[in-house]
């Protein structure tokens, strides 16, 4: 049987800034594993981006989440069915997690360089 090669990536919305990129990467693999089956935590690889949020860069940060092959069963809704979003607890945090990407996304976080100006 061949392994399904498609990905999906999900962008989680919500996560505080304060906790810096390392402490969200850390803290939101373990919220995700802990909504993971037996099976999948076995089964599935997934990698996390951290990156500004658009909307409250001094207060909130992004995460995208690629899981490649197959998505695990508490995303499956988010698929195929566009406006729809699921809530993850994170702490004390409520976070949004979906697919539709409709509103702003930064993509990555581009390291620190000259600033330039047009006037």
């Amino acid at each position: 049987m061949s392994r399904e090669t498609k990905s999906h990536v999900f962008r989680i919305r919500g996560l505080p800034k304060s906790w810096g990129e390392k402490k969200n990467t850390t803290r939101l693999r373990q919220a995700i594993d802990q909504e993971l089956s037996e099976n999948e935590k076995q089964t599935l690889e997934y990698t996390v981006e951290i990156v500004p949020d658009c909307y409250d860069e001094d207060h909130k940060m992004v995460a995208l989440v690629e899981f490649t092959g197959a998505s695990p069963a508490f995303l499956f809704k988010l698929i195929d069915e566009v406006g729809h979003y699921v809530v993850l607890y994170f702490g004390k945090h409520e976070l949004t997690i979906d697919r539709d990407f409709f509103q702003l996304t930064q993509l990555n976080h581009p390291k620190c360089g000259p600033s330039y100006s047009a006037e």
